[in-house]
This record gives structure tokens, sequence and C-alpha cells, in this order.
């Protein structure tokens, strides 16, 4: 196995650390919360927050592994140039995304932003939080899809690799924001908490393509 190929198994095994569960929200939102005054709130900020940034790095470097991988591959088999048009296309959609798509802004600069807008970045925040699960499982599909129509081009694998999308956590945020103060703040708490729990429900199907990939890369 060459190094390219060992370092998408890195990139893979780096979930065990980036892709975590967090306290049950049930007991974070009628315990801790209160309990606390309402400090562990703000813990909770951080937690989530980061959470999304470290995925989004896992990610970034994961997508950059399977991009060097399959150059390298194509090199040593002397067929780079069958798939260095699309190969190139790629590399510009892995930029692009990571520039604008999924670019975060972390845990401290969003509280400070938050401070010293009165509060008004916490709904820039909350927006970006509400969509960015959307988005990263549109990325997984539209990254997984064009490479492995690369890899068949290689006879690496014969079919394509598919990422099912979870269409429910594309939510609309005005609607949701509407339905909060209509609701006085109730419909807030389904919201909250299903921000709190969308990367633990997405994470079987971000994983299941992963361990795909492996199987193919490990061959190589």
């Amino acid at each position: 196995m060459n190094d390219a190929a060992k370092m998408v198994g890195i990139c893979i095994n780096e979930r065990l650390k980036t892709d975590t569960t967090l306290l049950n929200w049930w007991l974070c939102t009628f315990l801790l919360f209160p309990f606390t005054l309402g400090i562990f709130s703000i813990i909770l900020f951080f937690q989530r927050t980061n959470r999304v940034d470290r995925f989004i790095g896992r990610k970034f470097s994961y997508y950059q592994s399977l991009l060097e991988f399959t150059e390298k591959n194509a090199e040593s088999n002397g067929i780079l140039d069958l798939i260095r048009h699309d190969l190139k296309e790629l590399k510009q959609y892995h930029d692009d995304t990571f520039n604008h798509q999924l670019a975060f802004i972390g845990g401290w600069p969003s509280f400070f932003l938050i401070v010293f807008t009165l509060g008004i970045w916490f709904f820039i925040w909350l927006y970006k939080m509400n969509r960015i699960w959307f988005v990263l499982q549109e990325v997984e599909s539209d990254f997984h899809s064009s490479i492995s129509k690369i890899w068949m081009k290689m006879d690496l694998t014969d079919q394509p690799l598919r990422f099912p999308i979870n269409k429910s956590k594309n939510r609309s945020y005005g609607l949701y924001l509407l339905f909060t103060f209509l609701t006085v703040g109730i419909w807030g708490l389904v919201w909250d908490y299903r921000i709190h729990t969308d990367p633990v429900n997405l994470y079987p199907r971000f994983h299941e393509i992963e361990n795909k990939v492996w199987k193919i890369v490990s061959k190589s």
C-alpha cells in the first residue's frame, strides 16, 4: 500500500476523534441549563460550533487525500492523461467548496461577533448551523459521485459510489424562525433539538460510504 492510500486511511480513522456525540439534549436543556443559570448553554454553543469545524476539517483532508491517491495511482499506471481533465475539475470543485460553501466561523470568533453585534450575529450563526449538515451531505454526494466516475475509468471500481441525502435536513430558516416567534419560543426547542442531533443521525451515512471507499483504496 502506497503513502497516498495510507493517508486516506488516516483521514478516515480521524472520525473517531471528530465525529463525536454531545451530551443528551434533554439533559442539557431541562437540567444543566437551569441548574447553571444558562452558563452551560454557552459551553454547548462552543461544543456545537467546534464539532462542525472539526468535521469540516476532517472532510477537507479526506477529500484532499483521495485526490492525491487518485492522481498518484493514475500516474503510476500511466493513465494520468485519461483522467487529467476530470481530476482538475474535481480539484477545483474541492477548493471552491471549502472556500465558500463550507467556510464556517469557529466558536470564539462567532462568540465575540455575537457580543459585538449585540446578538445579531447569533441569527447568522443559527442560519449556518441550520443549513450546514444538509450542505455537507450535498458535497459528500457530489464528490463521491465524481471520484467514482474517475475510478471507473481507471478500473478501480465497476460501480458508482452513491451517498443518499437526508432531505429532512434541508430546513427553511425563515419558516423555522417564524414558527419560533409565533409559538413564543416553543418551536425553537424543536429546532434546537434537531440542530443538536443532526450530526449523530448522519454520521452512519458518512461512515458507510467512507468504508466503501477504503475497500477500494486498500486494494489498489
